[in-house]
């Protein structure tokens, strides 16, 4: 059984590992955000209002990324599990 992402057709198992690949960027993402956030919170200076801004842009980034990956990667195991078993 093929699974549609993107409009491209997937075998099952295809699909499984590459729901696994924007949980990974996510969580670089977000850690990213934080490492910006606390640096830019934590020292003063003419580059603290880039820091934050920046820091605050990848956590939100982030945290959006990883609602939609793991959405998207519990529906490709879901449907894998169904299919051809884990």
């Amino acid at each position: 059984m093929d699974i549609r992402i993107s409009g491209s057709r997937l075998p099952t198992y295809q699909a499984y590992r590459l729901g696994v690949l924007p949980l990974f960027f996510a969580l670089l993402l977000l850690i990213a955000g934080s490492l910006l956030l606390n640096d830019g919170a934590s020292k003063s200076d003419i580059s603290q209002t880039a820091r934050v801004i920046t820091g605050a842009v990848f956590l939100s980034l982030g945290l959006i990324s990883i609602c939609i990956a793991i959405k998207n990667w519990w529906k490709v195991k879901r449907i894998y599990k169904e299919t051809e078993g884990l």
